[in-house]
């Protein structure tokens, strides 16, 4: 959960499924870009960095990931 006036308690999902972890929108009109674009209602997700209103959050599948 994140704790920011931008993002809804319902703005994405992420799931693992079989080998790929997914990113969902659950909020239709919720802001959502990855890697500063405008996603799909589905996207893969592996090293990415995920915009969700004003918060900026990075997925990477190597553990630590610092910029």
């Amino acid at each position: 959960m994140l704790d920011s006036p931008d993002v809804a308690p319902t703005h994405i999902q992420i799931l693992f499924g079989r080998r790929f972890f997914n990113l969902e929108e659950v909020d239709k009109a919720a802001e959502i870009l990855i890697n500063g674009k405008k996603k799909a209602s589905r996207t893969p997700l592996a090293h990415d960095r995920l915009q969700l209103g004003a918060i900026e959050v990075v997925f990477s599948l190597l553990g630590d990931h610092r910029s």
